[in-house]
C-alpha cells in the first residue's frame, strides 16, 4: 500500500479479503493446468485486426454475466472488471451488443428446452393415466391395492401431482413384473424391450437423453417465462455495473496517474476481480519522439509497470492487457507478409508463424506470466461458381509453454470458438 494513505475497514477488506475464483472464466483459453489465479496477468499480443479487441471483450462479458438468469444458463462469473482505455477505441455499444446477442441467444435455447421438456412431461403423464394406459401390465399394477414401488419412484419424478398410485398396504414394497424380476434376476427389462443391470432399487442404466432430462427437470424450468425486451434491456444495465471503463490520458504521464487513482476505486469495490488495459504500448512512438533516448522511454514503462504490479498484488486482481505487434522480423518466404496487418493465407501453420518480438521493457516482460500471440486466417471457400473468402482466427499460447492453440470466429456475439 502506498505510504500515507489511510484505509477504512472496507477498503482494507478489499485488499485483503479473498476475491471470486478467476478458474471458470474461460475454460478453452485457460483449462484447469493453466487456470488464472490473483497476481496472474495475461498478455494478448498480435497484429491490428487479429481479434485482441474481441477476445477483450468476451473476456468481459464471462465476468460481468452471472451463471445463470431466469433460468438461463449465462455460464459468467459475477465479478467486477476495470478497463483502462489507452487508445481511445474501445466501443461501450459493441459490448452492449455482444451481451445483448448472448443473452437472447441463450434465452430462445432456454425457452425451447422447456417446450420440450413440457411436452415430454405431458407424453409421462398420459402414458401414466390408467384409463389411457394399454399395457396390461401397467394395468395390473395399477388396478391392484399396491404399487411398484419403483414405478412410484420413477412416476414421482415425472408427475408433481403424484400419479403414481395409492400407498401400499403392507409393510412389504410390491413390485410390478419387471421390477419385481430385477429384484431376482438383477436385471431389468425396459419400456423399450431393452434388458438392463438393476439393483432392484436404482437402476444403472444410460438412458436416452431425453429420459435423462425429464427426470433431472427442476420445476423452474418447465415454468420458463421468456423475458420481454424491456427486461432484457434491464438485466444488461445491471451486468454492465459491474463494469468500469477509465479513459487514459495522452502520454505516459497521464496513464500513470490514472492508474494510480485507480486504487480508490478498487478499494471501495471488492467485487472487482479483473485489471484489463488496452493496448499498454499506447505512447510507444510519442515517447521515443518526446525522449530520444531509449532509457527515459523505459523509464516510462518501468513506472506504468510498477503501478499495475502493486495494485494486482495488494489486491489480488488478474491482470489481461493487450499488445499490438509493433515490431516485426521481416521473413523472405511464400507465407510471410512483412505488412502485420494482411491475413496469412497458409493452411498448415505451424508454431514458426506465431512470433513475439519483446519491445517493452524488461520488467513487463517478468510481470507476465500468461502470453497469447494472435493472427488472422483466411479460407477461400468455393461454392456454386463463386468464390468467398471467411476469415477465422487463433491464439497460441506461448508462455509458459507453446502448448495451446484456439481458433474462434467473431460473430454479432463475440467470439465463437470452432
Amino acid at each position: 500500500m502506498a505510504a500515507g494513505f489511510s484505509e477504512t475497514g472496507a477498503q482494507l477488506f478489499a485488499r485483503l479479503g479473498a476475491k471470486p475464483s478467476l478458474e471458470a472464466l474461460d475454460p478453452l483459453l485457460f483449462p484447469p493446468s493453466r487456470a488464472l489465479h490473483p497476481g496472474d496477468a495475461v498478455e494478448l499480443y498480435g497484429p491490428s485486426g487479429c481479434g485482441k479487441t474481441e477476445l477483450l471483450l468476451h473476456l468481459i462479458s464471462n465476468c460481468i454475466l452471472p451463471e445463470t438468469w431466469r433460468g438461463a444458463e449465462l455460464g459468467g462469473l459475477g465479478v467486477g472488471v476495470i478497463l483502462v482505455d489507452a487508445d481511445f477505441q474501445f466501443s461501450m455499444l459493441r459490448l452492449f451488443q455482444v451481451l445483448e446477442r448472448r443473452i437472447v441467444d441463450e434465452v430462445d435455447r432456454t425457452k425451447e428446452r422447456s417446450e420440450r421438456l413440457k411436452e415430454h412431461l405431458a407424453k409421462r403423464k398420459d402414458a401414466s393415466n390408467p384409463s389411457l394406459s394399454t399395457n396390461s401390465k401397467t394395468e395390473n399394477v395399477q388396478s391392484g391395492s399396491d404399487t411398484c414401488e419403483m414405478c412410484k419412484k420413477l412416476n414421482g419424478r415425472m408427475n408433481a401431482n403424484g400419479a403414481a398410485g395409492q400407498q401400499a398396504t403392507s409393510k412389504e414394497p410390491r413390485f410390478c413384473d419387471d421390477h419385481r424380476t430385477s429384484k431376482q434376476t438383477g436385471k431389468k427389462r425396459t419400456r423399450t424391450g431393452e434388458i438392463i443391470l438393476c439393483n432392484g432399487d436404482e437402476c444403472n442404466n444410460s438412458r436416452t437423453n431425453e429420459q435423462l432430462d425429464s427426470s433431472i427437470v427442476k420445476e423452474d424450468e418447465t415454468l420458463f417465462e421468456e423475458p420481454t425486451a424491456d427486461q432484457i434491456e434491464a438485466f444488461i444495465r445491471t451486468c454492465l455495473n459491474r463494469f468500469y471503463l477509465v479513459r487514459a490520458g495522452a502520454s505516459s504521464d497521464q496513464l500513470i496517474i490514472t492508474l494510480h487513482s485507480l486504487e480508490s476505486l478498487i478499494a471501495n469495490r471488492p467485487d472487482v476481480s479483473v485489471l484489463m488495459l488496452e493496448n499498454v504500448a499506447a505512447f510507444y512512438w510519442i515517447d521515443r519522439m518526446n525522449g530520444g533516448v531509449a532509457s527515459a522511454q523505459e523509464a516510462n514503462q518501468r513506472r506504468v509497470v510498477g503501478v499495475i504490479k502493486r495494485l494486482i498484488g495488494e489486491y489480488q486482481l488478474v491482470l489481461v492487457a493487450t499488445k499490438p505487434a509493433l515490431i516485426q522480423r521481416n521473413r523472405r518466404n511464400n507465407f510471410w507478409n512483412e505488412d502485420p496487418t494482411t491475413p496469412t493465407t497458409r493452411s498448415n501453420t505451424s508454431h514458426s508463424d506465431y512470433e513475439h518480438h519483446e519491445f517493452m521493457c524488461s520488467a513487463w516482460n517478468k510481470l507476465i506470466t500468461h502470453r497469447f500471440v494472435m493472427r488472422r486466417h483466411e479460407h477461400v471457400v468455393h461454392a456454386k461458381n463463386l468464390v468467398t473468402t471467411q476469415s477465422y482466427y487463433t491464439a497460441l499460447r506461448t508462455l509458459p509453454t507453446p502448448d495451446h492453440l484456439c481458433r474462434f470466429a467473431i460473430s454479432n456475439k463475440g467470439v465463437v470458438y470452432q
